[in-house]
């Protein structure tokens, strides 16, 4: 199946791609992503380490919170890691390029899972 949207992670956080269903923190998006376009988009996900092989997925919710609002319930399934240690993996992800403190949930459901 062709993808509308490639993600590469840096590699297979808390080995969450071989999930049937997967959680990802980033940060916001900038515009509304209505829900039937959710249920027509297919996402492949590709890790830059080749830690995992290619896989693809529907994006079926997300839900958009601040920075401060991170706990270790999110961020544990999402990365492996407590939300301090999310936080500063973040800040050194991003750099200081963009602002890092509107942040989504998205969770996905494997094709042909």
């Amino acid at each position: 199946m062709q993808a509308d949207k490639i993600i590469t992670l840096p590699t297979n956080l808390n080995n969450k791609l071989a999930c049937p269903i997967m959680q990802h923190i980033d940060l916001e998006p900038w515009d509304v992503i209505p829900e039937s376009s959710m249920e027509k988009s297919v996402i492949e996900f590709r890790t830059a380490d080749g830690s995992y092989p290619p896989t693809q997925w529907k994006l079926f919710d997300l839900l958009r919170l601040g920075s401060n609002q991170l706990a270790g319930a999110l961020t544990y399934p999402s990365h492996g890691m407590d939300s301090a240690d999310f936080y500063q993996w973040l800040v050194k992800m991003y750099a200081g390029k963009k602002d890092i403190s509107k942040l989504a949930i998205f969770f996905y459901k494997k094709i042909d899972a």
